[in-house]
């Protein structure tokens, strides 16, 4: 688990009190008109190594107006004061996010919520019985950092259509945002440095910022932003943290890698090779198919998706891309390619937390700052 957003069931009038007098408001000022607007009111705690959690303050919530059309605006409407706390349980306990984090969602969910009460001085509702608004799955694979920056330099060439994908080879950032989930795949060695290792050393953690920064090196990480509108429409409204098991939490960003990635749900071995796909192919199908996926394959593999899309045709090529993902087929990384260097990335690689490269297990201080957390009394 990384990022998460919670929100308060109704705060009684004291807690919210408290709450507001140690905040701070955050004001816009339009420099055409000099006028200022309120962007909210926050509390936020900072650990010694620069990570933070905050706390949103609200007496307010949008709710739909309809015109006489059925159009609907959101418009603010008063309503009972609550609060919504986001942050990184993972950045809290180790100030970074690069590996050994929290497995679990409900013990990290009060955990979060109870850092903000014992910093703040105040008694807050218990973290499972908050609302869940957003939650953030991670993985991170260990390719080295050859690999870590080639995987996704291939993923870049790939054809996405229907979705909005963002590359940044600066970073080696791959992402594909939606109204339901955000995906995002990317080396964490340039994150990591541009990001929370500035932090750590800024605040005099430059011996950890070394050792996490040549961990980091070697990865690519996978993250998949579950959104409130996912919640809520799997939930059938606002589902409290102990109704969202991690199973679901897992399922879901399992599948979300799997689609983006169209690399089929893991149900049979991937292959690559063209010995292999040539068997593949003839175990699946029959008649002409293996013929004619294979030819296909050989032109994504060789061309990349936008040429071979526009050589065959569009609904030729989304059909024999389907059966060949539904074979357990890759053309990423295929032997036959004329993107040169993929050969560094292992030939069963597969960013799905049943690879073995996959990073496993807590680290030694978060299972130790979860231990209260874990058993409810």
């Amino acid at each position: 688990m990384d990022t998460i957003r919670l929100q308060s069931p109704p705060l009684d009038i004291e807690t919210y009190k408290t709450l507001l007098n140690q905040a701070s408001e955050h004001r816009i000022v339009d420099l055409g008109t000099g006028e200022s607007r309120s962007l909210g009111t926050s509390v936020r705690v900072e650990c010694s190594s620069g990570a933070s959690v905050r706390a949103d303050l609200r007496d307010w919530e949008f709710r739909p107006v309809y015109d006489r059309s059925g159009k609907h605006r959101p418009v603010r409407f008063p309503c009972e004061p609550y609060a919504v706390v986001e942050g990184s349980a993972h950045k809290l306990m180790l100030g970074h996010n690069v590996a050994g984090g929290p497995e679990e969602l409900q013990p990290t969910a009060r955990y979060l919520v109870d850092v903000l009460g014992v910093n703040t001085e105040t008694e807050l509702l218990d973290g499972s019985d908050w609302y869940l608004r957003r939650v953030d799955r991670a993985e991170a694979y260990d390719l080295g950092p050859d690999g870590a920056v080639e995987y996704l330099r291939v993923l870049s060439q790939a054809r996405y259509p229907r979705r909005k994908m963002g590359h940044m080879q600066s970073e080696s950032v791959f992402s594909k945002n939606g109204r339901t989930t955000a995906v995002k795949a990317y080396s964490k060695g340039p994150e990591f440095a541009k990001h929370d290792a500035r932090e750590l050393r800024k605040h005099g953690w430059h011996e950890l910022a070394d050792q996490v920064q040549a961990l980091a090196d070697g990865l690519i990480r996978t993250e998949v932003g579950i959104r409130d509108q996912k919640l809520d429409e799997d939930f059938g409204g606002k589902p409290r943290v102990r109704d969202v098991s991690d199973a679901y939490v897992a399922g879901i960003a399992t599948a979300e890698i799997a689609k983006l990635l169209r690399e089929g749900d893991g149900s049979m071995r991937i292959v690559r090779k063209h010995e292999e796909v040539i068997d593949r192919l003839g175990e699946v199908y029959s008649g002409r198919w293996p013929a004619v996926l294979l030819s296909t394959w050989m032109g994504l593999s060789a061309l990349g998706e936008e040429k071979m899309r526009e050589k065959i045709g569009r609904r030729t090529f989304y059909r024999h891309r389907k059966l060949l993902i539904d074979a357990g087929v890759s053309w990423l990384g295929s032997d036959i390619g004329i993107v040169g260097g993929f050969q560094i990335v292992p030939e069963d690689f597969r960013p799905l937390p049943s690879d073995p490269r996959c990073l496993q297990g807590e680290d030694p201080r978060v299972v130790q700052a979860l231990a209260p957390y874990r058993v409810v009394a």
